[in-house]
């Protein structure tokens, strides 16, 4: 792992974890409301990149130049940081919103609580496990990794229920994680013509209004010959896959400077796991207390209030819980 902090990466951590919140500013009053969140096109537009981005971030910081290190504390570390959290901010996630009936399907359905920490820490050892296996066997990283790949969303497709542990998390982000692993690796042969850049952004801009978590857009409908189900994963895959091409492009290049709001990024950044699980707790709780007290509120100032009590809850949480080395531990995943 990369020993020194990289300011554009703690930047655009920042910014990705304020586009988590404001997604979920977004769905939760919608959701209260009774409203279908998943045909928002805001809120699509930003799901359209977030976490695939945010997947893409760990595995540029995965990548080492030379050497592979500890594989097995490699393993322990990425546990510790990774589902220690998991599990203990499943307690507070577990008591606000369930009963005790449910609580097995934080394991079997993590996408019902902190499944981005889940996911996170599956594919993370599926690299690992392949670049010791490579080294045993004087194999092809990439070869292997493309392999790997291939054969994750093969079985996302093929399973019955690809929800059940997280497989489908799994197997979709982990394209993400090696698109980020690639980009550093390779950092000097991404595009960097301003017209390439721009047309990236512009395609991305374009393929996200019409992007959907589980549809497709219509004028890809009734394809022949082609699987609805394979066209609604490719285009699902695509439209992150432009984005953070473009990201990795473009945004390297940012000059980082000392003035409030980029050291503001740089803290939120810094800090994102931590902002992450807090605002998870209260996010459909503040939803609904905000919507009972005030149902006539127009959804435009809810999503705004929303948003900005949930940044200031999350912050004021996370300056707490670094005040202990308990809570840093496990809570914070900072071991």
């Amino acid at each position: 792992m990369m020993s020194k902090r990289i300011l554009w990466v703690d930047v655009v951590k920042g910014l990705l974890i304020l586009t988590v919140i404001l997604g979920h500013a977004i769905q939760e009053p919608l959701k209260v409301r009774g409203i279908s969140f998943e045909d928002n096109i805001w809120r699509n537009i930003i799901y359209s990149f977030h976490m695939p981005a945010f997947m893409a971030m760990s595995g540029y910081l995965m990548y080492r130049p030379i050497g592979g290190g500890n594989y097995w504390s490699s393993i322990c570390k990425k546990f510790k940081q990774l589902i220690v959290p998991f599990f203990t901010w499943s307690i507070p996630l577990f008591i606000v919103y369930h009963n005790v009936d449910n609580i097995g399907d934080y394991l079997l359905y993590p996408n019902k609580g902190y499944w981005f920490l889940w996911a996170l820490f599956f594919i993370s050892v599926i690299y690992t496990l392949i670049d010791w296996l490579c080294k045993e066997t004087k194999s092809n990283k990439e070869f292997v990794i493309g392999i790997t790949a291939l054969g994750l969303i093969g079985c996302q497709v093929a399973l019955p229920n690809a929800k059940l542990f997280g497989y489908e998390y799994i197997a979709f982000y982990f394209i993400f994680y090696m698109m980020g692993y690639y980009a550093n690796k390779y950092k000097d042969n991404l595009p960097n013509k301003s017209w390439i850049l721009w047309t990236l952004f512009l395609v991305w801009a374009v393929m996200s209004c019409f992007w959907t978590p589980n549809g497709i857009p219509l004028f890809l409908r009734n394809v022949p010959f082609v699987p609805t189900k394979l066209i609604q994963m490719g285009y699902r895959i695509l439209t992150p896959v432009i984005f953070i091409i473009w990201m990795y492009s473009a945004v390297p290049k940012l000059k980082v400077s000392d003035s409030w709001i980029w050291r503001r990024l740089i803290d939120f950044g810094q800090i994102s796991l931590g902002l992450y699980t807090a605002h998870m707790v209260v996010k459909n709780l503040f939803a609904k207390i905000l919507f009972d007290t005030m149902p006539m509120l127009p959804i435009w100032i809810h999503v705004l209030i929303e948003f900005i009590v949930l940044i200031l809850f999350s912050v004021f949480v996370v300056r707490i819980l670094l005040k202990s080395q308990i809570t840093c531990k496990w809570l914070l995943g900072k071991w």
